[in-house]
């Protein structure tokens, strides 16, 4: 049992067993025969960690048996992007993986043609393809955590007027104060554009063209299959409120982003609800590159907020 938990149960026959003591009686031919069979046979991995595996899968990704060389082969997605972590230091991570989980990986260069980003793992049992598979997931969701965002969902606010009204009201008070201007040199450049102006409600590190499709498809898939039948089911309006600023730092000397507070008007608590599923739903999909709830003493697992000021701009 692999004390990651990836696999759950292992499913043991007793008549498998009752071959393996009789070929050790029969002699070393024997016995290695039997082993292969054995490494060959479905029966290290049962049906429920077999159907979990393949939900797992994306487009283009599938797991084959090659009859030639008698080995499992799964071909999966990995941003070129993490391809050097994923090796390590002269080798060392990819050969951990390969040891620990007995598989080999094949990992292209970036410099060749390899437009879809696929690596391949080969193993002589699907509990073994099924363990550096997992592993490489992990490893992926640590690297993405380290990148800087490509992309963010979000709900645009400009379209209300009274919003952008507010906004430019806030910016000229903060530029036309002398004692700003001067002593913390703000350029307007910091500042969002009254046209852009936006909830944000997940961030994402998307590497390359596949992974923006993926995101593409889960967010369809959370609106068809989520979101319109709870919109349906709660027919009353969604009420917002947008009060108050914070920084998205404790210390401010090291703040870069200062952005407007968002709560919901009202105790059914329907937006936290959307936020929190979408959240979730992207959890899964492996392509967030933010970490675990902000505030676990929170009942929203993320931080709405509308940005004002970015120092990054």
């Amino acid at each position: 049992c692999n004390p990651a938990g990836i696999i759950d149960n292992l499913t043991i026959n007793p008549r498998t067993i009752a071959s393996k003591n009789n070929a050790k009686q029969s002699g070393n031919d024997h016995q290695k025969n039997y082993l292969i069979d054995q490494l060959e046979s479905d029966d290290y991995v049962t049906p429920s960690n077999d159907e979990d595996f393949q939900f797992q899968l994306g487009d283009g990704e599938e797991l084959r048996f090659d009859e030639n060389c008698k080995r499992f082969k799964l071909t999966i997605h990995l941003c070129n992007t993490f391809f050097g972590y994923l090796i390590g230091k002269k080798g060392q991570t990819k050969m951990n993986i390969e040891a620990e989980t007995r598989t080999s990986l094949k990992i292209p260069k970036i410099n060749q043609n390899n437009s879809q980003n696929n690596i391949q793992i080969q193993g002589m049992t699907k509990s073994n393809v099924f363990q550096a598979f997992r592993r490489i997931r992990d490893l992926e969701q640590s690297f993405r955590l380290k990148q800087l965002l490509t992309h963010f969902i979000s709900i645009p606010i400009s379209f209300e007027p009274e919003i952008k009204k507010r906004f430019l009201d806030f910016k000229t008070a903060i530029l036309s104060d002398p004692k700003l201007s001067i002593t913390k040199s703000i350029d307007e450049s910091v500042f969002q554009s009254e046209h852009r102006l936006h909830l944000t409600l997940s961030i994402l590190y998307l590497g390359d063209l596949y992974e923006q499709k993926k995101a593409s498809k889960y967010l369809e898939n959370f609106h068809q299959t989520y979101l319109e039948p709870f919109l349906k089911e709660h027919q009353s309006p969604i009420m917002l409120h947008v009060k108050g600023i914070d920084i998205m730092n404790d210390d401010p000397s090291e703040a870069n982003v200062l952005y407007a507070k968002v709560s919901e008007v009202g105790q059914q608590d329907l937006f936290r609800q959307i936020v929190n599923k979408l959240y979730d739903w992207f959890n899964q999909s492996g392509l967030q590159c933010e970490s675990d709830r902000y505030d676990s003493n929170n009942e929203w697992k993320v931080k709405i907020h509308c940005t004002l000021m970015n120092i990054r701009y």
